[in-house]
């Protein structure tokens, strides 16, 4: 993972050649946000990245139920139509229509610790996002927490080489301790801090959050 403050977006990338993707439904760029929580953040990259699938998955039923009643809400303001996305991903292209206003976004309610491998080939994702996932303070707990260096092997196995991961926490603890994974990981290098600032996504994952949105909103 990128050296960054605890606050701010972090971003490692999986050692190889970025492979190159067209636009077909099944090849797309596809970007996954792991605890969405309430889809803020995946919600504006969908306007801004129409070109982009992209997946929430978030493990709480009412949360996930919100996000897909915001999802449907903002594509019935957005207008109707569009071409379904096919492909071998069929769970996750089912709720994903090419063509429709965010009809490259899709939320699932899932337990990405459990059954990620089970949503994607290998090598199908571009990006990960990890924003503000439970610290699990607790040391028994550790375990527990969505990034580990056992979980960065399945995380390694979905995303593309050359393949991007975020991970965004106001918990400084918990900021070392994903660094901390990333850095012990084969699979996984650090990208430059240059890097990371010059990104439009790393800014968008460290200030539009639900959880960066509310601490602007309190004037922090």
């Amino acid at each position: 993972a990128a050296s960054a403050p605890a606050a701010a977006a972090a971003a490692a990338t999986a050692a190889g050649t970025p492979a190159s993707s067209a636009l077909a439904a099944d090849t797309a760029p596809f970007w996954l946000d792991v605890g969405c929580g309430y889809g803020g953040l995946l919600c504006e990259m969908a306007a801004k990245f129409p070109e982009v699938l992209m997946l929430g998955l978030e493990i709480r039923d009412r949360v996930a139920e919100f996000c897909q009643m915001k999802l449907d809400s903002l594509r019935k303001r957005g207008g109707e139509g569009g071409e379904t996305a096919e492909g071998k991903d069929e769970v996750v292209s089912s709720s994903l229509s090419v063509g429709l206003p965010f009809g490259n976004l899709a939320f699932l309610r899932s337990n990405a610790m459990k059954y990620l491998p089970n949503y994607f080939e290998k090598r199908r994702l571009d990006k990960i996002f990890f924003c503000y996932p439970d610290p699990h303070f607790k040391k028994r707990k550790h375990r527990q927490r969505i990034i580990s260096v056992e979980l960065l092997a399945e995380y390694a196995y979905v995303v593309k080489p050359g393949g991007l991961i975020y991970s965004c926490t106001d918990v400084k603890d918990l900021h070392e301790w994903m660094h901390q994974c990333f850095l012990l990981h084969p699979l996984f290098e650090e990208l430059p801090k240059e890097e990371v600032e010059k990104d439009p996504v790393a800014l968008l994952v460290r200030d539009r959050t639900d959880e960066a949105t509310k601490v602007e909103k309190k004037g922090g």
